[in-house]
């Protein structure tokens, strides 16, 4: 089946699991906290209550739940904003940034030049030069 019938049969499972997705990386990698759960949530029901007012429009063909179906996807929005608005810095990690550095550094610097040091790539030792 092609045409509106055929897309959204295709594209709605799909559209919802990425829904599942966002609310939980809104959650997880952003927080976690109550602001970015609450928020994932409510974009996940907002826009499962679009996919519901679009089954309803197939169903009885009144044009005015547009205004349902936009306004759902609109809305969803709302409650995403604000879970990126609480959003949380990482805490601090194990690894030093000026490491990280270092070894991107020594691993071009193996790649271009061809020798490798005890780790197996061209690190930043004494003996390494990057003149």
């Amino acid at each position: 089946m092609l045409g509106r019938a055929g897309s959204n049969s295709v594209l709605i499972p799909y559209s919802s699991v990425a829904g599942v997705f966002t609310l939980i990386r809104l959650w997880q990698h952003l927080g976690p906290n109550t602001y970015t759960f609450w928020g994932g949530t409510l974009f996940l029901v907002f826009v499962l209550s679009g996919v519901g007012f679009n089954v309803l429009y197939g169903m009885i063909c009144v044009e005015f739940l547009h205004v349902a179906i936009g306004g759902s996807f609109v809305g969803a929005m709302i409650p995403f904003t604000i879970a990126l608005w609480n959003a949380e810095l990482p805490g601090p990690t194990d690894v030093d940034s000026g490491e990280v550095i270092k070894g991107v550094v020594g691993y071009v610097t193996s790649l271009l030049s061809g020798r490798k040091d005890d780790a197996g790539y061209g690190g930043l030792s004494e003996n390494t030069s990057l003149v």
